[in-house]
C-alpha cells in the first residue's frame, strides 16, 4: 500500500524526468530545505520537460565536471512541467515565462513548512543555452549559479 501512494505522488519516467504531483513537489521541496539549511546551501528549484531542446542541452551540460562540482553546493528540486499543465502557476510566481527556468532560494529553518513562494529569492531566470538566448556553455553555467550563490538577491535577477 505504501509503494502504491508513493507511485501515485511522483513518478520518474524512464528518461529520467520527475513529474510531481502538487502535493509531491511540496514535500520534496520541504525535503530539500530540511537538508539545505543545515548544510548552509541553497535550494536550485529547476522547471523541466522533456519535449523541451533548452532543458535537454542543459541536462547534458549538468555532468560537466565544472557544473557538477559546482551543483554539489546546491540541494536542487526539478520538475517536469509538461506541456504547462503541471505547476504553471508556480513558474509563473517565479517570473518564468518558459523552460527551462530556475529559481535559486534561501530558506531559512522557519521557511521549511512554509510555500516555497515565501522563501528568499537569489536569483531566477531562464536557462536556454540551445536557443542562444542566455546562458550557452558550462562556464555560463557555473558563473550563473556562482553568481546566485555568493552574491544572493540583487533587483536585476529577479523579475
Amino acid at each position: 500500500m505504501m509503494g502504491t501512494t508513493f507511485v501515485m505522488m511522483f513518478a520518474v519516467a524512464a528518461d529520467g524526468w520527475t513529474i510531481h504531483t502538487e502535493a509531491a513537489l511540496t514535500a520534496e521541496l520541504q525535503a530539500a530545505c530540511t537538508r539545505a539549511v543545515p548544510a548552509r546551501k541553497p535550494v536550485l528549484l529547476g522547471f523541466s520537460a522533456p519535449w523541451c531542446l533548452d532543458c535537454k542541452v542543459l541536462h547534458k551540460l549538468e555532468t560537466d565536471p565544472k557544473v557538477a562540482a559546482e551543483l554539489k553546493n546546491w540541494e536542487r528540486v526539478v520538475t517536469d512541467v509538461g506541456r504547462f499543465e503541471r505547476h504553471a502557476p508556480l513558474l509563473r510566481t517565479f517570473g518564468g515565462d518558459r523552460i527551462a527556468w530556475w529559481a535559486a532560494l534561501q530558506p531559512t529553518e522557519k521557511d521549511c513548512t512554509q510555500p516555497v513562494t515565501t522563501w528568499k529569492r537569489l536569483r531566477t531566470g531562464g536557462i536556454e543555452p540551445a536557443s542562444g538566448k542566455t546562458v550557452q556553455s558550462a562556464d555560463d553555467l557555473v558563473q550563473w549559479l556562482v553568481d546566485a550563490r555568493t552574491k544572493g538577491a540583487t533587483p536585476a535577477s529577479i523579475p
